[in-house]
């Protein structure tokens, strides 16, 4: 195939950030990889933006700590997966794990936006063709941090959110509950009961607590006490690299447990699974390593029984 004549690194940042908040929205860096024919695939990750250019761009040291576009330029965009291999062993001396990782997904998936595309294929044709006819999606209820406002106003706001979102068509939700000290785990209990009156028993709602507990058995305390909610998951409870935690709780509470969103590479992944025993993995395609990894974490999840 017509092979790789450059890379751009693009980095993007919204001018009306707020600090305090957790907005994910606040920044972005895209990766445009461009063949020798003029096509470009289009990639993105979430990480610290200039912190990605830098590191893409870095200028060679030696073998392991290898400027990526050295390893790009002349190469076939279709041989996604051998190419990652490479940043992979030629980045390790800076990289390996978290945002070195998170560089590499945006590479990997406008690498495999440029196959598809010189192919004439989607993508999920190069990595092996759809498993099910169709996903179920949730949509995330976020009210943003406290910041000053009452329990109460933030529970309106999760309210016009449910509302938001049952109108276009979702049947699934997750409701942030990122309160922080703002209220007790007793009163927490009591909102996310209300998120549940809210949304009535028929809508699949799962529960986000921004990695509230230090303690596995705190966590457990509030778990239990919301089994008659129909929880479908609770996701990052503990800390997140809390992994024996996890695996406490997960071993004892009826309520799955999910972690791992910063999770970077399919060996990490494993971790999670292995030690952390958790029973959702969410792992993020623009944070895990693009297409080459998130393919096979799905299929580590499918080994271990998880979803």
């Amino acid at each position: 195939m017509t092979p790789i004549a450059k890379i751009e690194i693009i980095p993007l940042a919204n001018p009306d950030s707020k600090p305090k908040d957790l907005d994910g929205t606040t920044e972005t860096v895209i990766v445009r990889i461009t063949d020798e024919n003029g096509l470009s695939g289009i990639g993105e990750c979430d990480a610290a933006r200039n912190v990605v250019k830098a590191f893409l761009e870095m200028p060679t040291q030696h073998l392991w700590s290898t400027n990526a576009s050295e390893i790009l330029i002349g190469a076939d965009p279709v041989e996604t997966v051998a190419l990652w291999e490479r940043l992979y062993e030629g980045t390790i001396f800076p990289g390996r794990r978290g945002l070195g990782i998170h560089a590499l997904s945006a590479v990997d998936i406008a690498l495999h936006d440029l196959a598809g595309k010189q192919l004439d294929l989607p993508v999920f044709k190069l990595l092996g063709g759809a498993q099910c006819k169709s996903l179920r999606p949730y949509c995330t209820i976020f009210p943003g941090m406290p910041q000053g406002r009452s329990i109460k106003e933030l529970m309106a706001i999760i309210e016009k959110q449910f509302e938001t979102a049952l109108s276009i068509g979702f049947d699934a939700v997750k409701m942030e509950v990122l309160f922080d000290d703002l209220i007790s785990d007793n009163e927490l209990i009591t909102q996310i009961r209300l998120g549940r009156k809210m949304l009535g028993d028929s809508i699949t709602l799962a529960i986000d607590f921004g990695y509230r507990w230090r303690s596995w058995a705190d966590a457990k305390w509030v778990l239990d006490r919301i089994e008659d909610c129909n929880i479908y998951f609770a996701e990052a409870p503990l800390q997140h690299d809390d992994l024996l935690g996890h695996a406490r709780l997960a071993s004892q509470s009826s309520i799955r447990i999910g972690g791992a969103e910063f999770s970077a590479t399919r060996f990490e992944a494993r971790e999670w699974l292995e030690v952390g025993k958790v029973h959702v993995i969410q792992s993020a395609i623009d944070r895990a390593g693009g297409f080459t990894e998130m393919k096979r974490i799905a299929d580590l999840a499918q080994y271990y029984g998880a979803d």
